[in-house]
């Protein structure tokens, strides 16, 4: 059986709601739970190469493997978890043209003169995925090739 984008986006929200139910579970308002995870969001792909370059070689393999996790996620669930919890923490609407609802590619959108739509969040996030997975391939080769001399 093909997995349909409704079947995709029904495990994205059956996960989001598990996934707000146990944030929710602090003192903190939504809204500052919400600009904390985006600043996170923002930042991970920078965080996680970080931690390819400094820490031992077997460990950044770990990292590797859980960035083609996160990867793989998308796939999975149609979509980025992280930005679907961001949206309902932030009150934000689901519409790809509301400026309130800025996603991390939207910037590199802009800034190749395309619009901002469902289409092409998706297909910047691919080429982004492909970007991030091949220079953190290079860099951790290049850690193995050091790491050996």
């Amino acid at each position: 059986m093909l997995d349909t984008k409704q079947n995709k986006r029904n495990r994205r929200q059956k996960t989001v709601k598990y996934i707000l139910k146990y944030m929710r579970n602090n003192r903190l308002p939504d809204n500052m739970i919400g600009r904390l995870l985006q600043s996170l969001h923002w930042h991970l792909p920078i965080y996680l190469m970080l931690l390819i370059i400094y820490l031992p070689v077997k460990i950044a393999s770990v990292v590797i493997i859980i960035g083609f996790m996160i990867i793989l996620a998308y796939f999975y669930y149609g979509g980025c978890i992280l930005t679907s919890v961001e949206n309902d923490l932030l009150k934000n609407t689901t519409t790809a043209n509301d400026t309130k609802n800025i996603t991390i590619v939207d910037p590199i959108i802009l800034l190749f003169n395309d619009e901002i739509n469902s289409n092409t969040r998706h297909k910047y996030s691919i080429i982004g995925f492909i970007v991030w997975i091949t220079i953190v391939i290079l860099i951790y080769l290049k850690r193995i090739e050091n790491h050996k001399n």
